[in-house]
C-alpha cells in the first residue's frame, strides 16, 4: 500500500513539473534600446560620439570583435588626416561592445565579426555652417555575411579638410567603383546587405591600408611592397593600387616604372569610368596652371600619356572644364573653357591631330561636385579638367 501511495505521488509530481515546464512563458529577449535621433549639426568630438553611441545601442549586452575601415569622402574619394581622430575616439567610445582593431596587412579576416564602415560627404543644406559641414553615414556589418547590423549618421563639423599624403599626391580624383559601391552599401537600412564585391574588396584594402601608413610615414619602398601585392589580388588592379605604384615609383626616382604604373592608371580610369579626372591645378580665377608645389612638373608627362591613350581609343573626347562656385555664373563658364582651351593646346603640341578628336566645353559652376565655394582643399575638385570619352557621332568634331 505504501509502495502504491509512493508510485502516485511521484506520478503527481511528475505531473505538476511538466505542466509548469509546458505553460511557463519564455524569458523576454533583450532588445536594444536606440538612442535619439539628433539632426542638427554638431561640433567635431560630439558628432562622432554620437555616431559611436548609436551604432552602440543597437546591439545587445555582449563583446564582439570589431574592424574599423577607413572612412573616404564620397565626393572626391580621398582618406582625410581627420580620419585618425576618427578611429580614436570611435575606438574609445565603442568599447563598451566592441574589441576594436584597426585595418592591417596581417589581420586575419576569420578573426573578426563585424566591420564598420563609413564615408563623409559635403551637406549644402545647413545654412552659414555649410562651408565646415559634412554628412557622415555609417554602418557595422558582419563581417562573413556582409549583414548590416546597424546604421547611424549625422550632421558634423569638420576641424579642417586634407587629404592624407597618398591621396593628395595621386594625379587623378579617385572617385572609382569601389567607392560607389561603398558609399550606396553605407546608406542601406539594418538586414540589408553590403556589396558583395566590397566585402571581397577588404582583404585587397588591408594592403592599401598598410601601404598608406608606410608612405606617410616616409617609407616608400615598404608602401611599393604593399601595393605590388595588392595589384596581384583579383580586385587589386584598380586605380587606387595604380595610384598609390605611381606616387612610390616616381619618389623612389623609378621613372619608368612610375610612367608605366600612369599609364595603367588612365587606362583602369577609361576603362571603368568613360573618364578622367586629371588634377591639372589651376590658380584660383585662372586659366593658368600652378607654378607652386611638385605636381605642376609632372603635368608634361600625364596629358603626354592621356594623349597617347586618346591616340589608341576610337572614341572621341570631351575635354570639360570646370570652375568652383565663386562669381557670376558667365564669367565662370569663359573661365572653365578657356582651361579646357588649354589642356587642349599642350595636347596638341606632342600629337597635333589630337584636336581632330576633341572638343573643349566649359561647364563653369553647373557640375560642381563639393559646391562650397571656399576656393581651398576643400572644392579643389570642383576647378578640374575631365576627359570625357564618347562614341563619334560626326566624321569630326568641332574643335576651338
Amino acid at each position: 500500500m505504501i509502495k502504491k501511495n509512493t508510485l502516485f505521488f511521484v506520478l503527481i509530481v511528475v505531473m505538476v513539473l511538466s505542466f509548469s515546464c509546458a505553460t511557463a512563458p519564455p524569458p523576454v529577449p533583450e532588445k536594444p534600446q536606440r538612442i535619439q535621433k539628433i539632426s542638427r549639426l554638431m561640433g567635431f568630438q560630439e558628432g562622432i560620439t554620437y555616431l559611436a553611441r548609436d551604432i552602440n545601442s543597437q546591439f545587445i549586452t555582449g563583446k564582439y570583435k570589431l574592424l574599423l575601415d577607413t572612412f573616404l569622402d564620397a565626393n572626391s574619394g580621398q582618406a582625410l588626416t581627420i580620419n585618425k581622430s576618427v578611429e580614436k575616439i570611435l575606438t574609445v567610445n565603442l568599447s563598451e561592445r566592441f574589441s576594436v582593431v584597426q585595418m592591417d596587412a596581417a589581420m586575419e579576416n576569420d578573426t573578426i565579426d563585424y566591420v564598420l564602415s563609413g564615408i563623409l560627404q559635403y551637406d549644402d543644406s545647413i545654412g552659414s555652417s555649410a562651408q565646415k559641414g559634412y554628412h557622415f553615414f555609417v554602418a557595422a556589418y558582419e563581417m562573413n555575411s556582409g549583414v548590416i547590423r546597424a546604421t547611424s549618421d549625422a550632421l558634423i563639423e569638420i576641424p579642417e579638410y586634407k587629404p592624407t599624403s597618398i591621396y593628395e599626391d595621386s594625379p587623378v580624383f579617385l572617385r572609382d567603383e569601389k567607392l560607389d559601391e561603398l558609399s550606396a552599401s553605407v546608406k542601406r537600412s539594418p538586414g540589408q546587405k553590403m556589396s558583395q564585391s566590397y566585402l571581397t574588396y577588404l582583404g585587397t584594402k588591408k594592403y592599401l591600408v598598410a601601404a598608406e601608413k608606410a608612405y606617410d610615414s616616409g617609407d616608400n619602398e615598404k608602401a611599393l611592397a604593399y601595393y605590388t601585392e595588392a595589384e596581384k589580388r583579383p580586385d587589386g588592379k584598380n586605380m587606387t593600387v595604380y595610384s598609390g605604384l605611381y606616387n612610390t615609383a616616381r619618389l623612389l626616382n623609378q621613372s619608368a616604372d612610375a610612367e608605366q604604373y600612369f599609364g595603367q592608371l588612365i587606362t583602369t580610369s577609361i576603362d571603368e569610368k568613360k573618364r578622367i579626372e586629371i588634377k591639372l591645378l589651376f590658380k584660383v580665377n585662372s586659366a593658368y596652371f600652378i607654378d607652386i608645389g611638385d605636381m605642376p612638373k609632372h603635368y608634361g608627362m600625364w596629358l603626354r600619356q592621356i594623349a597617347s591613350q586618346f591616340q589608341k581609343k576610337g572614341e572621341c573626347v570631351k575635354i570639360i572644364g570646370h570652375s568652383s562656385h565663386t562669381g557670376k555664373e558667365d564669367y565662370n563658364v569663359k573661365l572653365s573653357e578657356k582651361r579646357a582651351q588649354l589642356v587642349q593646346q599642350v595636347l596638341a603640341v606632342k600629337y597635333p591631330d589630337i584636336k581632330k578628336k576633341t572638343e573643349i566645353v566649359g561647364m563653369g559652376y553647373a557640375e560642381n561636385i563639393v559646391g562650397s565655394g571656399t576656393d581651398d582643399a576643400r572644392d579643389a575638385i570642383d576647378r578640374r579638367v575631365e576627359f570625357r570619352l564618347e562614341e563619334c557621332t560626326k566624321p569630326s568634331r568641332k574643335s576651338k
